[in-house]
């Protein structure tokens, strides 16, 4: 299982692997995957994301909302089976698109 990390402070700009950037707002969960590795150290040494423990939910929460991050939508579309070759080069409004409700 993936190390998940949250937002520490209001907004935190993340560089995702694949060098798009997502904003990740306040206790705002983001797995380990999604953020490039360099970023990742960088903000959690500066205190900017911080590691903490997946919340498992009972039930599966379905889709983001359309307002949500783009990494938020590709964690999701990943819990549904994409790859990281079905996201590439993918928006986040394919992704709203092909994993909306």
């Amino acid at each position: 299982m993936s190390k998940i990390y949250a937002s520490a402070v209001p907004l935190t700009m993340v560089r995702t692997v694949e060098g798009s950037y997502s904003n990740v707002l306040q206790d705002e969960q983001i797995p380990a995957e999604i953020v490039h590795p360099d970023d990742l150290k960088r903000l959690v040494r500066k205190g900017f994301l911080v590691e903490v423990e997946a919340q498992e939910a009972d039930e599966p929460s379905g889709p983001p909302s359309k307002s949500a991050s783009k990494a938020d939508w590709e964690a999701y579309a990943r819990s549904q089976g994409a790859t990281d070759e079905d996201l590439e080069g993918v928006t986040k409004d394919d992704l709203v698109a092909t994993y909306g409700e």
